[in-house]
């Protein structure tokens, strides 16, 4: 993994949302932090009237898909069980099966999907060049499905 290549692609591919954060705030994206590896943003759940914060983690981008997960205003994991985190409509409540005591996407373009043995015919190089893959896309991805019917804290 090169380092240097994979903080450019990562800059590269979130640079609409440091340039323009007011067009991403308009439809319940926005930026908090942006330090690479690691970037946070809100999201707006409307069921909830309340903000949902994300951390991503983009360590050996684009080699490997970016890691996400639900924080507090701390960046500490939200955990499943304490009506903190929205599950349904493809959001998961069960306990990561990774064994890491945090929350997980599984959905094309997060980490965990791609690692996940039920999904090793979908391989990260052949999605990555496609936006809706790309960390923006996941992001979007995310919004519109916690603003989804179905979607409840858990």
């Amino acid at each position: 993994m090169d380092p240097l290549l994979a903080q450019s692609r990562f800059e590269r591919d979130i640079s609409s949302l440091i340039k323009n954060p007011e067009n991403f705030e308009k439809v319940g994206v926005r930026l908090i932090k942006v330090e690479f590896p690691i970037l946070i943003v809100g999201l707006w759940w409307e069921s909830q009237k309340r903000e949902m914060l994300l951390h991503i983690e983009a360590d050996n981008y684009d080699y490997l898909p970016v890691q996400g997960w639900w924080v507090d205003a701390s960046d500490k994991p939200l955990l499943s069980g304490k009506q903190q985190i929205p599950h349904g409509n493809g959001l998961q409540q069960q306990p990561n099966p990774y064994k890491i005591d945090r929350t997980w996407f599984c959905f094309r373009g997060w980490r965990e999907y791609h690692d996940h043995e039920s999904h090793q015919n979908v391989s990260w190089p052949s999605c990555r060049i496609d936006p809706e893959y790309k960390i923006l896309g996941t992001i979007m991805q995310l919004r519109t499905n916690l603003n989804h019917g179905g979607v409840n804290p858990a």
